[in-house]
């Protein structure tokens, strides 16, 4: 019994000091990829506190919505803006297609939503 009872002891603070140096590099990493990374290990070493507790339900609930699909949202986000910037520094005619593309984009939006009200007006 005591020694199952220290080897709970010492998993747990090995998902403890993972998840506080994941955190703490999540926080202070330059680069934000890596920062999110990070941050999917923060989210991984909570799921492993719910195993500890015998909660597999909410551990896999965490590693599926935060982990999986949380964390890599943002990645996907961190990456997209980033080519924006880099669009934008450049400056240039890479900047004028971006800007008259989204321009376009939102004059179709709000035309087929005109079309759509009147539509459910004319209706009524």
């Amino acid at each position: 019994m005591k020694r199952a009872l220290i080897m709970v002891d010492s998993l747990f603070l090995g998902i403890a000091v993972l998840t506080i140096v994941s955190a703490i590099a999540a926080l202070e990493m330059r680069s934000l990829i890596y920062g999110g990374i990070a941050l999917m290990g923060t989210l991984g070493g909570i799921a492993g506190f719910f195993i500890l507790l015998d909660s597999p339900f909410v551990a896999l609930f965490q590693i599926a919505v935060y982990v999986g699909s949380i964390a890599v949202l943002i990645l996907f986000t961190i990456m997209l803006v980033k080519n924006e910037l880099n669009l934008s520094e450049e400056g240039g005619s890479k900047t004028k297609v971006c800007w008259n593309s989204s321009y376009v984009d939102t004059n179709d939006l709000i035309r087929s939503c005109n079309i759509q009200f009147r539509s459910i007006l004319h209706n009524y």
